[in-house]
């Protein structure tokens, strides 16, 4: 899928299906484009293949590159800023770890993959070329990405085999912790502070927000909230909220016929030039010439 997609398909449906709980999204975008912050119930995989770009998971950043691995526990709180004048394309996989969850309470059901699911781990983020084990993930990643391309029959055991292989190298390897020390037990805090904030602003967002209404949720004063929320996200409340209200905006562009003044409205702008403007500013494009740009 292209960069548009995989925006536009983060927290608004679920990854996959019953069946097959999990998707595989191909990105690529050029110059400084950035996702804006957010999170999911789904533990994630990113496969650079080309390029370089900054990533943040639960305040902290990333330098990534052609060939690194990027683990993403589920519930984690993320978002990737490309570096200016550069490319970058990356295979992301999104999944639920019901996929390797099992009805036995084996060995590896309780140590492994119940920890998992009830976030007790702390995983090493970004593994390198230089590191040990880089090689067994990724061909393991690249079988799993084969084998859901080509779906052939008995896919669905190839996928699972690959992701049991995946962890077998991340544990083998030491890339995750059970150890939980007090600089880690006081970003749990924050990220569930802005997890809160978060979610206010997407079930709020065609309303007024205010920034006294976020620093309330977020128990700050109006003033550390606005650092906070910056240094944590990359934007500025009024940055966020505008891009998420400009996403769903894109949704209502090809999925329905409304004028574009109504959905300028509809997505929480009080004003139609101001939404012409920051959809630009967002997009490079027009809401007209988008809708028809992507219509055809």
């Amino acid at each position: 899928m292209d960069t548009k997609s995989y925006l536009q398909l983060k927290e608004q449906v679920n990854h996959g299906n019953l069946k097959l709980p999990m998707e595989v999204y191909h990105v690529e975008f050029r110059n400084s484009a950035d996702f804006y912050s957010h999170w999911h119930d789904e533990m994630e995989f990113i496969y650079i293949l080309n390029g370089s770009a900054e990533i943040c998971i639960d305040f902290k950043v990333f330098n990534v590159t052609t060939g690194d691995f990027v683990i993403i526990p589920n519930g984690a709180i993320h978002y990737m800023i490309g570096k200016e004048n550069t490319k970058i394309s990356y295979i992301a996989l999104v999944f639920s770890l019901s996929l390797i969850e099992g009805n036995t309470l084996d060995y590896s059901q309780i140590n492994f993959v119940t920890p998992m699911i009830q976030n007790k781990l702390f995983f090493k983020n970004v593994v390198t070329k230089s590191d040990i084990g880089h090689s067994n993930i990724v061909n393991a990643f690249n079988l799993l990405i084969e084998s859901y391309n080509n779906k052939a029959y008995g896919f669905q055991l190839s996928i699972k085999g690959a992701l049991f292989s995946i962890f077998s190298t991340i544990f083998k390897e030491n890339y995750v912790s059970l150890n939980v020390d007090q600089d880690k037990n006081n970003d749990l805090v924050k990220v569930e502070k802005l997890k809160e904030v978060i979610k206010y602003i997407q079930i709020n967002y065609k309303n007024s927000i205010s920034i006294k209404e976020l620093a309330d949720i977020a128990q700050y004063s109006e003033y550390h909230f606005l650092r906070f929320f910056k240094a944590q996200t990359g934007k500025t409340c009024t940055q966020y909220i505008n891009y998420f209200r400009i996403q769903k905006a894109t949704l209502l562009l090809l999925d329905t016929d409304l004028p574009i003044t109504e959905i300028g409205y509809e997505v929480g702008f009080g004003d139609v030039s101001y939404f012409i403007k920051i959809f630009k500013k967002f997009l490079s494009i027009s809401p007209t010439k988008y809708r028809k740009t992507n219509l055809f």
